[in-house]
């Protein structure tokens, strides 16, 4: 009987771990949402395909599904630790590699997307979709 409890609490303990884990994803939608919404950067931790954690400052531009399945957001990445790639880039991160709870605003409201402004240099920027990402796609509502 004993062997029986302690693989309940076991299994108790996982359930409650993923319950907590789950409510931290949404937390960390909603504040992507609200970023998006407030249409201003913020700072969060992500942890890379290695399996490293670095900070990130960014500018979220979409939130939606890689061809996979799995939610993302697309970035420009404006500072921070950008792993092994460069930084002033656009990324997909995924929301389940972003670190519960790590994502803060800043007070740099963006009036239009990085990829619609005078001095963008980079690959043309398309506003209105993103081809790594499939179905509904939501764009952060820019001030201008």
């Amino acid at each position: 009987m004993k062997l029986y409890n302690i693989f309940e609490n076991l299994i108790l303990e996982e359930e409650l771990l993923n319950e907590a884990k789950s409510f931290l994803v949404e937390s960390d939608i909603s504040a992507i949402k609200q970023a998006m919404q407030g249409s201003y950067d913020v700072w969060l931790k992500y942890v890379n395909s290695d399996g490293i954690m670095t900070d990130k400052y960014v500018e979220i531009d979409k939130l939606g599904r890689t061809k996979k399945g799995k939610l993302a957001i697309r970035v420009y990445q404006k500072g921070g630790k950008a792993g092994s790639s460069e930084v002033n880039k656009w990324k997909i991160l995924l929301v389940d590699k972003i670190v519960p709870g790590s994502i803060r605003p800043t007070n740099m409201i963006n009036y239009r997307s990085v990829g619609e402004l005078p001095s963008y240099k980079g690959p043309k920027y398309n506003k209105t979709g993103d081809r790594l990402m499939t179905g509904t796609i939501t764009r952060t509502n820019f001030k201008y």
